[in-house]
């Protein structure tokens, strides 16, 4: 059989392939089915709303990761692509599928990629990978713990925003950054195609569409707008775009009633130059004074400030202003600090109505800060906890608030 030699902190492992499959011989006893019937069903994260089983086609699935990754990291058979992400995860699963299409080999991590501190520097100086995929998240925690990375050829992040603080430590040890933009529901459509000429990366931004890929920003009337947040929406069918949503036909209707063209409920500004910046959820834009403020725009602030490790900002019903901010963070910083850096760099209308210290923040099973748990939670409603990775969170934090 093959052997295979892994990398492991404790030991090498040998796997031995030794089954009598003959790779060699042309088989023809397949089942041919057209590229678009089913592959999976993939469920969202729910974080603003009940799971929704996602219909992902075969073909054009295996053929849209493979352009992008080909477009991202123009891999080839002997590179190697680490990731720290969840296997659980729609975006482990675009990994796998991009990565091994290609011929390269996918290492992936058990446990967490940050203990000890130098664990991740560890296993990238040992496997000398041409592509480290992870986490904004992981990305801050680093740089606050000061870990020195060993230089890689790309460094990608997706599945949260990309602060400038995330940008700059990616940028310490890669030239080659991207923000890579995606849904359940479409798969990877903006991101940085460093394979094509011209492309360097802008810190704050996802990148650009993807050849194929036309993505707008609309107003509230449906207009396209530029260089200003608006909804942002996919014009064209895409390979890896969902083909429904399991037992639901009026969901999958509902993503294209509003604006005729595919919603993805996200916030965004496009540039004059065409770069994209996501700047958060629909769900997640809070009104104060008249003023539209989102969650994204003041985290990245918070985030920033030193002994930070991550924030989320909820608006809540204020009857002078229409909203007010609320601020649920980890990390050692003083509350006052926060108050007043969000006012310094955001300017008067950013003024924060309280504050709470807590130890973790409510995340979905994919990892992402779930901030309508948040908002439920000061509003007094009842809050489900089932797509949550624990639900023990909600009385902690619930705990915290009672004794603020």
């Amino acid at each position: 059989g093959k052997e295979i030699k892994l990398y492991t902190e404790l030991s090498d492992i040998i796997i031995k392939r030794n089954d009598e499959f003959d790779y060699d011989r042309k088989y023809d006893n397949f089942e041919w089915i057209e590229s678009n019937e089913p592959l999976k069903i993939m469920y969202t994260s729910g974080t603003t709303g009940k799971p929704k089983g996602i219909i992902l086609p075969h073909g054009s699935w295996m053929v849209g990761d493979y352009t992008v990754f080909d477009l991202m990291f123009s891999l080839k058979p002997n590179d190697i692509v680490l990731t720290t992400t969840d296997v659980g995860w729609i975006t482990f699963s675009r990994i796998m599928y991009g990565t091994l299409t290609h011929g390269s080999t996918l290492a992936f991590l058990e446990g967490a990629p940050d203990f000890p501190d130098n664990r991740l520097a560890n296993i990238i100086d040992e496997l000398q990978p041409k592509v480290l995929f992870t986490s904004p998240t992981l990305l801050r925690n680093l740089q606050k713990l000061n870990v020195k990375l060993p230089k890689v050829e790309f460094v990608a992040t997706a599945g949260e925003i990309m602060d400038e603080t995330a940008w700059k430590y990616a940028l310490s040890f890669s030239d080659k950054v991207t923000d890579v933009y995606g849904q359940t529901e479409l798969g990877y459509v903006v991101g940085y195609p460093y394979s094509l000429e011209g492309i360097s990366p802008k810190v704050g931004y996802a990148g650009l569409p993807f050849p194929g890929s036309v993505m707008d920003t609309l107003d509230e009337a449906g207009k396209s707008v530029r260089q200003e947040v608006g909804y942002l929406v996919s014009k064209t069918p895409f390979p890896t775009q969902f083909i429904g949503v399991w037992n639901d036909n009026e969901k999958f209707l509902s993503y294209f009633k509003r604006f005729n063209y595919h919603d993805t409920g996200d916030l965004a500004i496009i540039d004059a130059e065409g770069y994209i910046k996501i700047v958060g959820r629909n769900d997640d834009m809070i009104k104060v004074a008249g003023h539209r403020i989102t969650s994204g725009e003041v985290e990245s602030v918070i985030n920033s400030i030193n002994g930070v490790v991550e924030s989320a900002v909820v608006g809540i019903p204020d009857e002078i202003k229409g909203e007010k901010l609320v601020v649920f963070y980890v990390g050692s910083a003083e509350e006052k600090e926060i108050i007043s850096s969000v006012k310094k760099l955001l300017g008067p209308i950013y003024v924060i109505d309280k504050v709470y210290r807590v130890e973790r923040l409510p995340k979905s099973r994919s990892g992402k800060i779930v901030r309508r748990i948040l908002r439920d939670i000061l509003l007094g409603k009842e809050v489900d906890e089932t797509i949550l990775e624990d639900g023990e969170v909600i009385k902690e934090i619930k705990n915290e608030i009672s004794r603020s």
